[in-house]
């Protein structure tokens, strides 16, 4: 009750002072590194989904393995939120600014959309480049009043390059003219994938994971996760539940933390059932069987065209499909992933950082 009594510029002012020591760090970097050749990675998540966080924490891998010769600096999601008039007095015009990858472009996560949009208008100088992303917009009048304003926030910045994870969001971005140059959109596999970590060493137990959204993306109904449930138990397999989303902030180094214990979970499973598309991905990078399924955006089937290739992750069709995927699975496989066919993919992208002109 005393909490609906406290005035909301008094909530900020107390939690900006409560978050402040894990954004100090941050603003002294962007006060005192040189400032020649660095790199702004932007709004890194803070929040609960473990799979933001594996985006990020693969993007850092990226970053010391392209760019040595350069000062990285992280801005938070909470840092941009409770800092951004100290954040945009010290950056620079030569900054190159990074927006954090994932899928909150378009108005199914509107927070994620203003905030891009914010950013954008914020540094009209800066060269911008989007990690992949999805971009989605509902079909309907609503979208379409949304892509309206995000178009001509897009457009109206020369120096803006789109990454995008997925053939539908290249087309939607195509399609409206959501940037002034459409060569300027690029396609590019999923951060996660960057990631190569041997995952060997891990005993395979006999149990599956189920990894089942709970939010507006989720299209998979009550009846069909049933049967599933059903399909499992008739072959004698014991199954639990677990998520790629906690209810609490990761501050600091708990996100990694968080991604490691998921992958470890992850591993030590016999085969992961999943609509999420980092459930789908911390499969796939740690060599776990998966069979998945789509959310209403299809970010998940359009993502698995860039590991189609691997034998052990396989869309979920019916329950028949189920049953000769399990059939088909020997008790203790080991699957390593491999990402060579995506080296060109990641070679492109660090072109595009380092380079003013856009590489045909």
């Amino acid at each position: 009750m005393l909490r609906k009594l406290i005035p909301e510029t008094i909530k900020k002012r107390i939690k900006r002072r409560l978050y402040y020591r894990y954004n100090r760090p941050a603003l002294a970097a962007l006060k005192n590194s040189p400032a020649k050749k660095r790199l702004i990675l932007l709004l890194t998540p803070t929040h609960g989904n473990i799979g933001d966080h594996a985006i990020s924490w693969c993007e850092r891998m990226f970053l010391r393995d392209y760019f040595e010769d350069h000062t990285v600096i992280e801005i938070s999601d909470i840092c941009w939120e409770y800092e951004k008039k100290t954040i945009i007095s010290r950056i620079k015009k030569d900054d190159c600014l990074l927006f954090n990858g994932g899928g909150f472009l378009g108005d199914l996560w509107e927070g994620g959309e203003e905030e891009f949009r914010e950013t954008v208008k914020a540094f009209p100088d800066n060269k911008i480049v989007v990690l992949p992303q999805s971009v989605f917009f509902t079909d309907n009048e609503h979208g379409q009043e949304q892509i309206n304003i995000s178009s001509g926030i897009y457009a109206g910045h020369s120096r803006l390059v789109l990454c995008v994870r997925e053939k539908q969001s290249y087309e939607c971005v195509k399609n409206n003219l959501l940037i002034r140059d459409t060569d300027k959109c690029f396609l590019m596999p999923d951060m996660v994938t960057y990631c190569t970590e041997d995952f060997s060493g891990y005993t395979r137990g006999g149990h599956v994971l189920l990894c089942f959204r709970n939010d507006k993306e989720k299209i998979t109904d009550p009846g069909t996760v049933s049967r599933i449930e059903t399909v499992l138990s008739e072959a004698g397999l014991e199954f639990s539940y677990t998520d790629t989303v906690v209810p609490y902030r990761l501050l600091g180094d708990r996100g990694e933390k968080a991604v490691s214990q998921k992958l470890q979970e992850f591993v030590k499973c016999r085969f992961v059932i999943t609509d999420r598309l980092h459930g789908m991905l911390l499969s796939a990078i740690s060599g776990t069987p998966c069979l998945f399924m789509d959310n209403c955006s299809k970010k998940v089937s359009g993502t698995y065209e860039w590991i189609k290739n691997l034998e052990y992750i396989k869309p979920l069709k019916d329950m028949e499909n189920l049953k000769a995927f399990i059939s088909r699975l020997e008790s203790g496989q080991v699957y390593r992933y491999t990402n060579e066919h995506l080296q060109p993919y990641y070679e492109k992208l660090v072109q595009l950082i380092r380079n003013d002109e856009i590489l045909e």
